[in-house]
């Protein structure tokens, strides 16, 4: 009877443990969301929202928990943020004063950029990515002969997992389809 009742207890607390071990270890996802290290379950994937340029025709689907900033004045772009200000992403078209070309604006920001950890420039854009103040920012530019459409997104490292799924995708969720115009 002894026997059966430590069984029964090593079964009972073997499956407390197995229970506690899945539970950690399931597919959720979790994040450092400030520098106190506060978790937050974050769903599988993140949902999306758009934002349109009426000025410069360009848009963006951008991940839904940011929150859109007011645009700005001339109407060139928007700023736009989490609740707790750590994650940014600034979008902006300027007029190609200065008769850039993708390649001319990738070797300039490359100059300003020493410490590139990613770059990459193809056709009329350019990504460059680099780890500043423990924040990654990734700066992305569609040039054209009028016009040039600039994303930059800022956020912590310790939030790579989350933005990569934007980030990889940003070919087809950032949209400049008329760069060829001064705006």
């Amino acid at each position: 009877m002894r026997n059966r009742k430590s069984i029964i207890i090593i079964l009972l607390v073997t499956g407390i443990f197995i229970t506690i071990f899945l539970f950690l270890h399931s597919n959720n996802k979790y994040y450092v969301s400030s520098s106190k290290a506060t978790y937050l379950r974050v769903v599988e994937r993140l949902t999306y929202k758009n934002y349109y340029n009426q000025r410069y025709k360009f848009s963006i689907k951008y991940p839904g928990n940011l929150i859109k900033g007011e645009e700005s004045t001339n109407g060139d772009g928007i700023t736009l943020t989490n609740e707790n200000g750590d994650v940014k992403l600034i979008v902006f078209g300027s007029n190609n004063i200065f008769d850039a070309t993708a390649k001319s604006a990738y070797e300039d920001t490359l100059k300003e950029i020493k410490n590139a950890s990613y770059k990459k420039q193809s056709g009329n854009w350019y990504v460059i990515s680099w780890v500043k103040d423990n924040k990654i920012i990734y700066k992305k530019e569609v040039v054209g002969d009028g016009s040039i459409n600039t994303l930059i997104f800022e956020y912590p490292l310790t939030q790579k997992k989350l933005y990569d799924e934007f980030l990889q995708n940003l070919g087809s969720y950032f949209k400049a389809p008329e760069i060829d115009k001064a705006h």
